[in-house]
């Protein structure tokens, strides 16, 4: 069990680095929810964050999301 599980170690970190990247091919704009409304692709498309605030994922990780009040809170 523990030799199939190392066999199986490197896809899964394989696997997991295609995830985090972005298709560059016709990318308008990427956002990587790391704390920053900027467009992570380089083509200058930046939110403007109204109201909304800074907050913790679904996995805890700080700065990974933004809250928003349900009324007057967006990012355009």
């Amino acid at each position: 069990m523990n030799t199939r599980l190392l066999q199986l170690l490197p896809l899964l970190f394989a696997y997991n680095s295609i995830l985090s990247q972005p298709p560059s091919n016709g990318l308008v704009c990427w956002f990587p929810f790391n704390g920053s409304s900027n467009d992570a692709s380089g083509n200058g498309h930046n939110g403007v964050v109204l109201g909304a605030t800074l907050t913790n994922d679904r996995h805890e990780t700080p700065n990974a999301a933004y809250h928003f009040d349900g009324s007057d809170a967006f990012i355009f």
